[in-house]
């Protein structure tokens, strides 16, 4: 059996175990769908380039990251808002589309690194996030994303 077979039958076993004994979570997990799934550790995308000629990659092919801010969605529509802005303009498409990759790329990597932080507190005691949260949730929600609230 290969790694990723052996990868997904141990994430299958996991959930159907954790359950709660719900019937329809276990006749879920044990259709043939749920055993052919693939399951691999979260990975992260940092393309270099994002443009090439008349080429330009968005969202989550070109900076990916784990999902522990939310971010997937919103960095794609924002690119596309970029985009769509830069190519509005006249020059070389080429030009246009490297100016469409500078103006995203800080914010993309500063939400990378904003992932890795939150991924560094999965090793804490769960009492560490519980107590910071309760009593710093709102000071931690607007310093996190602060820089995402200028237009993109």
């Amino acid at each position: 059996m290969d790694a990723a077979r052996r990868n997904s039958s141990r994430c299958i076993r996991h959930l159907s175990e954790r359950s709660g004994g719900e019937r329809c979570a276990g006749d879920l997990l044990s259709t043939t769908a749920a055993q052919e799934a693939y399951f691999s550790p979260v990975g992260e995308v940092s393309c270099k380039p994002w443009a090439h000629g008349r080429v330009v990659l968005v969202g989550d092919a070109a900076h990916a990251s784990s999902p522990k801010m939310a971010r997937g969605v919103a960095t794609a529509v924002e690119d596309a808002q970029v985009l769509a802005e830069v190519l509005a303009g006249r020059g070389d498409t080429g030009d246009l589309l490297q100016q469409c990759v500078q103006r995203r790329l800080p914010r993309a990597r500063w939400a990378q690194r904003q992932t890795h932080r939150r991924d560094r507190t999965r090793s804490l005691p769960p009492a560490v996030p519980n107590i910071t949260f309760r009593y710093g949730a709102k000071a931690l929600y607007e310093r996190g994303y602060a820089p995402l609230r200028d237009r993109p």
